[in-house]
């Protein structure tokens, strides 16, 4: 499978390849968007950005808005605060996946979660079908693309992208059973507010995230390195003390200073509480809309 892009002035053209068997077509392309992905920041090199700004993000996760960033001619670093690691097969969430149907609601906080599922129902050989009155509720825009994407229906997303609107807009029922798949390193926050409401709810830990992974020591040191860096996205409470710990004592506090964008207010508050300058905050994740807010803070900056 080979891809690529091109400007249409016909400059920065990348392409790759990757190869394997055709009924892994779609692992195939995900390959492919990875390693495309890759090479965006040194297309956006070649292109003279007016400013550096430094993604928090995992690699397959930061392609959409790498993407969008170099198209604003502006130049992403990807410095990956946190590590996404999967639970043991056979655990407390595969035995939840075999009993989705006894479930009201699904309740799904991100795109992680929703890759969470789709791998336990893939173990355990459940599919879509036979859900019977099963619902599914996402965060934001980002998790319900993910859900659908997994061929999930989604039935609920709030008004605004949180946890908090999410627990408070909700149609529950008194009784109904939730599950919500979540990461080890989340609060109880939101299983406590919906089940204040009512419910009886299943909080599971379907994925770990690994804050400071040490492969991203160096990346962090040469971005540093690499001149001013105009703004950094943060995307959760993880990502804010991921960067801070990889920074070390050598460089938490040139971390501390880089003006910052976070999505949401919980980010937005632990941030804050960590020391960081929160110049912005974005009430989702949608790559186009963040990249454009980050471009006009960008060349607003002095």
């Amino acid at each position: 499978m080979r891809g690529g892009y091109v400007r249409p002035d016909g400059t920065a053209d990348v392409t790759a390849s990757v190869s394997g068997h055709a009924d892994k077509g779609e692992t195939l392309a995900r390959e492919l968007a990875r390693v495309l992905g890759e090479r965006l920041p040194e297309v956006a090199n070649e292109l003279q950005p007016t400013g550096r700004v430094l993604i928090a993000r995992p690699h397959d996760q930061a392609i959409d808005l790498v993407a969008a960033l170099a198209a604003a001619g502006l130049q992403p670093l990807v410095v990956p605060a946190i590590a996404i690691e999967p639970v043991e097969p056979g655990g407390e969430l595969d035995r939840a996946i075999l009993e989705l149907h006894r479930y009201a609601w699904v309740v799904v906080t991100s795109a992680n979660g929703v890759a969470a599922i789709d791998q336990a129902r893939a173990r355990v050989g459940r599919d879509t079908a036979g859900l019977g009155a099963t619902r599914f509720a996402a965060v934001g825009r980002a998790t319900a693309d993910a859900l659908r994407a997994a061929g999930f229906r989604v039935d609920h997303q709030p008004p605004h992208s949180s946890a908090d609107a999410l627990a408070g807009s909700i149609p529950l029922r008194h009784g109904d059973r939730v599950l919500v798949p979540r990461t080890d390193l989340a609060d109880d926050r939101l299983p406590d507010a919906l089940r204040a409401r009512g419910a009886e709810v299943d909080s599971v830990v379907a994925y770990r995230t690994v804050e400071a992974p040490p492969a991203s020591r160096a990346l962090l040191a040469e971005a540093l390195a690499g001149g001013r860096i105009d703004l950094v996205v943060l995307t959760s409470g993880s990502t804010a003390r991921g960067l801070l710990a990889l920074g070390g004592p050598e460089h938490a506090e040139a971390v501390r200073h880089i003006p910052a964008i976070c999505i949401g207010p919980r980010t937005t508050a632990d941030a804050r509480a960590l020391g960081f300058a929160v110049v912005a905050e974005a009430p989702m994740q949608a790559a186009g809309a963040l990249a454009q807010l980050i471009a006009d803070v960008v060349r607003r900056s002095p």
